[in-house]
């Protein structure tokens, strides 16, 4: 029993803990020296004392048992030895704090069984649903591809087209914008375009709800890399995150492909070099100087591949005028349906004003009248 002394103290100190605005992995020390219950990926769970956590969310359980639940029966075993157990972070689903008289008591309405038939009936129905699931998500088309991802594949040729292109000291990602409908709200329309950190950028083409889930974990990836590392990701390190995402979600029981294609772009800290990479449904990444993905993105590739001058590195201006230019190979409505943004290093990323837009797109019409005017055959008197 603990002195009234002690219990006054342990209760201030739990209101100090319970005020304070903890975030991340550190939101676990009021759960340190109680009786926790840490429920893990795979429905297994552990019962026990926890002693420590690190930054990472793994946990140190002491005099902990394993309790395993049969919901299809309604039976739970438990193991009698109490031990030690280390559960890294990424293996938790959750974890609460327990009433320690109640969980003394039986569970009401559930059977008891022995720990090593629990554990037996446990595997087997693991076993069963993975089976299920694999049939259910396998499904291998006639050309011996994943069905999943030819699916996400015609997903991403049916969105709007998005195009990258790197200059000499610059990276510019240009997206066609869907038309806003009469009574929609322009001001809160999702923009193809999103920032994932201050020096790198997303475009996407494809289901605009698959693009919102990908976009926000990689988010928060950079961030957890600049919290643990204390530096800012590189471009090349989150298109390897972004597209390990998208393969394990092609193996996932029960899940589907993300239905988008991404073009990643920005500039790694104290690095001038810019950098472009796209990555596919299938997990598929790589590297280029200029990309097109979406609707109609064969055309605008043909058009880059025959446009973009290897000779010579081109300037900003050139760098947005080749993006424009292309997209307007397959957008028809002018600079009002064209998003830009403009990357430079160590600096935030640019977008351009419709204005801005409006005076490069009638400068490039320009040009193209006065070309056609000169290939125009003259008339003789």
């Amino acid at each position: 029993m603990n002195h009234p002394i002690q219990r006054e103290h342990n209760v201030q100190e739990d209101i100090y803990l319970q005020s304070y605005p903890f975030t991340t992995a550190a939101a676990i020390i009021g759960y340190v020296d109680r009786k926790v219950c840490a429920v893990l990926i795979g429905g297994r769970s552990v019962i026990g004392v926890l002693r420590t956590f690190d930054q990472f969310g793994n946990l140190v359980l002491h005099d902990a048992t394993e309790r395993i639940y049969l919901s299809e029966t309604r039976q739970y075993a438990e193991s009698q030895l109490s031990q030690i157990y280390l559960i890294r972070g990424e293996n938790l689903l959750m974890m609460g704090d327990l009433d320690i008289d109640s969980e003394d008591e039986a569970v009401r309405g559930w059977e008891r069984i022995d720990y090593i038939e629990g554990y037996n009936k446990f595997k087997k129905n693991v076993k069963d649903a993975k089976d299920r699931a694999y049939k259910y998500a396998k499904q291998i088309s006639y050309k011996g591809a994943y069905a999943g991802v030819e699916y996400a594949l015609e997903a991403v040729k049916r969105g709007t087209c998005a195009v990258g292109v790197k200059g000499k000291d610059s990276v510019v990602l240009a997206c066609e914008r869907r038309t806003t409908l009469k009574l929609q709200d322009p001001r809160i329309n999702p923009t193809k375009i999103n920032k994932i950190d201050y020096h790198v950028q997303l475009a996407f083409a494809g289901l605009n709800a698959d693009a919102r889930v990908l976009i926000d974990k990689a988010r928060v990836e950079a961030q957890s890399h600049k919290l643990t590392l204390e530096d800012p990701v590189s471009v090349e390190y989150l298109t390897k995150y972004v597209a390990g995402v998208q393969q394990r979600y092609t193996q996932s029981g029960g899940a589907r492909p993300f239905g988008i294609s991404t073009l990643i772009a920005g500039f790694d800290e104290n690095d001038n070099v810019p950098k472009l990479y796209q990555t596919e449904p299938s997990g598929i990444y790589s590297a280029w100087k200029a990309q097109s993905i979406g609707r109609s993105s064969k055309v605008v590739r043909e058009f880059l591949e025959k446009n973009y001058p290897n000779d010579e590195p081109m300037d900003e201006d050139q760098t947005v005028k080749l993006a424009i230019q292309a997209l307007l190979e397959v957008v028809q409505t002018g600079a009002k349906n064209i998003e830009i943004s403009v990357m430079k290093p160590n600096a935030e990323p640019r977008p351009l004003t419709n204005e801005e837009i409006e005076v490069i797109v009638k400068k490039i019409e320009e040009e193209k009248a006065a070309e056609a005017e000169k290939k125009r055959p003259k008339t003789s008197d």
